[in-house]
């Protein structure tokens, strides 16, 4: 039995900027540059830009996992050993 597509409610800047790690002014000033770079175009640019849910969840899965200013590290470490990896980096080794 095939079933109509189940509405997806359409990714806001907000949101999409807070998945980026991005603040949302500096998603709407880079934009251009993003779609240009392989980030879908928004199905919405008439007053605040919308992007297709299923588009954008596609984008960020086969970009891997999104990180703040496209830096290699992840936003958050995930293991101690990353965490004591990190604040060595910024703040010198324990003493």
């Amino acid at each position: 039995m095939n079933h109509p597509p189940r509405y997806l409610a359409p990714v806001t800047v907000a949101e999409l900027a807070a998945r980026l790690g991005i603040t949302p002014a500096h998603l709407c000033r880079t934009c251009a540059e993003r779609v240009a770079a392989g980030m879908p175009s928004p199905v919405s640019t008439v007053g605040h830009r919308r992007w297709d849910r299923r588009r954008i969840d596609a984008w960020l899965a086969g970009n891997g996992a999104p990180t703040a200013a496209n830096d290699a590290a992840p936003l958050i470490p995930s293991t101690d050993d990353d965490w004591r990896q990190r604040l060595a980096a910024a703040y010198g080794a324990a003493r």
